[in-house]
Order: C-alpha cells, then sequence, then structure tokens
C-alpha cells in the first residue's frame, strides 16, 4: 500500500476498495485496519443499503451478459435490443442467496466504522443521497477531505436502467414476496420494493 514521503506535504492518494473483495479473511480485515488506523487514512462509504435492487441489478447483469446486451446503458450507443423493458422470473434460491451476500458486505463496512481509531475519518454517504442530490453531498466530501476547490461531477452518458417497482420488474415477485416476508428481510421489504431513484 501507499506509504507517503515524511518529507512531503500535500500528498495523498485514494483508490476504491470493494469490501467484499479486500476482507475475505480476519486475518486480512485486522491487517487492513492496522494500516486504515497507522496511517490517518480517511474512508468514503457509498452505503446502498436497499439490497434488493442491488440483486435485480446484479441479476440483469449476469442475464445481459448472457445475451451478449450492453449491461450498462450509454446514451446514443444503447445497443440493448428493448432489453431495458425486459421482466424477468428470478429464482427464490438465487435472490436469496444474494440478499444475503450482500447483507454480509454489509456487515463488514459496519465492521470497518466500529474499527476506526478516529471515527471522524469516516464518510458515510447513501445511495439515495447522492442520487437525490450530488451537489450537496460533493459539497460534503470537499469539507471532509479538507479541499480547497470545488468537486466538479464532470459529465457521462451513462443512465439508470432500472427505477421502477419490483412488482412491475419481476413476474414472479408475489411468490419471491411472500418468501422474503417470512425471513430476516422482512422488515425493510416495504421500503426495498417501490420506485427508487
Amino acid at each position: 500500500l501507499f506509504t507517503p514521503d515524511p518529507n512531503a506535504t500535500g500528498v495523498a492518494v485514494g483508490f476504491k476498495w470493494m469490501v467484499m473483495q479486500g476482507f475475505k479473511t480476519s486475518e486480512k480485515f485486522t491487517e487492513a485496519m492496522n494500516y486504515i488506523n497507522a496511517n490517518d487514512v480517511k474512508i468514503i462509504m457509498l452505503d446502498r443499503s436497499n439490497y434488493l435492487r442491488k440483486c435485480y441489478s446484479f441479476y440483469d447483469m449476469q442475464q445481459r451478459d448472457k445475451a451478449g446486451i450492453n449491461v450498462h446503458h450509454y446514451g446514443k450507443s444503447l445497443a440493448t435490443k428493448g432489453w431495458d423493458n425486459k421482466t424477468y422470473t428470478i429464482p427464490e434460491e438465487t435472490l436469496s442467496g444474494c440478499l444475503h451476500w450482500y447483507d454480509k458486505q454489509g456487515q463488514a463496512m459496519k465492521a470497518v466504522v466500529e474499527n476506526m481509531q478516529k471515527p471522524e475519518n469516516v464518510l458515510v454517504i447513501k445511495y439515495e443521497d447522492m442520487c437525490g442530490d450530488v451537489a450537496s453531498q460533493l459539497a460534503r466530501v470537499k469539507e471532509f477531505l479538507g479541499l480547497q476547490q470545488d468537486i466538479n461531477p464532470g459529465a457521462t452518458n451513462i443512465a439508470k436502467i432500472h427505477s421502477g417497482k419490483m412488482g412491475d420488474m419481476v413476474e414472479n415477485w408475489s411468490d419471491l414476496r411472500n418468501s422474503l416476508m417470512a425471513s430476516t428481510f422482512a422488515d425493510k421489504l416495504e421500503s426495498w420494493e417501490g420506485n427508487e431513484c
């Protein structure tokens, strides 16, 4: 990992870390946290806690990839062949396994926060907040990092594909919903299944 020159000023490095890729063992987690705490690392977490939506997106990407369809939605070069309006029948075991995997990821993120020696070195940004108001969230990042200039979000032609209700996108949603209502995710289901920004 990166170690700054002690004689230099204003030196920093940033990287993206998928927690489930970097913390596969307790030893790796301890090693990473030791480095983070010893080097006064600042962490910005993007938290998309709607696991149901994450699982739908993941399943959709898998199906697109199998069919040779563009996984992402790029402005004028869609090349999706009407795939954006496709509905799915998702196997119950597939959805259940995915939800539990993302729940495990969420627990890993929580563990990072809890093991920070300086809690002020963590900024958690909710996906919904970033989606709803990019400018205000980037202002939070600027303040958190102590930057002098504003953060320019730039331009992108990547567009969100799915924002409708689960019942409109999943053909067997009624059956899946009944199953989920008997699971540990029941209390979150109502907020998860509606429209998303």
